[in-house]
């Protein structure tokens, strides 16, 4: 059995734009798998926004929507979608997304060799050098990530992009740079536990690696050049 998706979109004032939104998305989560589900978070807006995303929830049965009050800040329209969704992955697209649709099959198979995987707009990539820790204040243009991870995220009611909260914990997380709208470049494990000495075999969705990365020998590849 498949594992099941809920992808997490949140919107604000685009009652022209979230229609083609959504049946592009419904398409590309089609593909990744026969268990999911699109649920469409209205963030507070003051246009016919709230309307549209009720006549889409009615045309597709995967479709349910989520009317927030007032505008809401990430972490809360995040944790409104979590209580009103049940897949065992969880896809979250941030607002003001700059990026495509092309990277999601990456990220979905990004998920077998860890916990969280991410997909940043152009200028935000760090694909190509040392990554720092991810602790940007803004959350990335798409991300994935388990759901039982988000437990302790959940608990602590933290404003914190979940990102940053589990790479704290030593969660595997993974990158996958865009270099523009719907065009994103093959993905660099940049994350806490993996490198490019790690084994590469397969890891089956639902089990997490245990190989941690051998930080000297990075470094000392880093400045040798190889």
């Amino acid at each position: 059995m498949k594992i099941s998706l809920s992808a997490l979109v949140p919107v604000h004032n685009c009652q022209a734009t979230v229609a083609p939104l959504v049946s592009h998305l419904l398409e590309h989560l089609a593909e990744l798998t026969n268990r999911f589900e699109l649920v469409i978070i209205d963030n507070g807006s003051t246009d016919a926004t709230a309307e549209v995303i009720a006549d889409l929830a009615v045309i597709y049965p995967q479709t349910s929507r989520l009317v927030l009050p007032g505008h809401s800040d990430w972490a809360s329209v995040v944790r409104a979608g979590l209580r009103h969704s049940s897949g065992e992955i969880v896809l979250d697209r941030h607002e003001a997304c700059q990026s495509g649709m092309s990277g999601l099959e990456g990220l979905w198979q990004a998920m077998r060799l860890g916990d969280v995987a991410v997909i940043r707009s152009p200028h935000a990539a760090t694909l190509g050098s040392i990554p720092a820790l991810p602790l940007e204040h803004r959350p990335p243009d798409w991300q994935m990530v388990r759901r039982c991870a988000l437990d302790g995220w959940l608990r602590t009611r933290s404003n914190r992009d979940w990102m940053s909260f589990l790479a704290a914990r030593g969660y595997g997380v993974q990158e996958i740079a865009a270099r523009g709208a719907g065009r994103e470049l093959p993905s660099a494990h940049v994350g806490l536990k993996l490198t490019a000495a790690a084994d590469p075999r397969p890891v089956a969705i639902g089990k997490r690696p245990t190989r941690r990365p051998n930080y000297l020998d990075r470094i000392k590849a880093f400045a040798l050049g190889e």
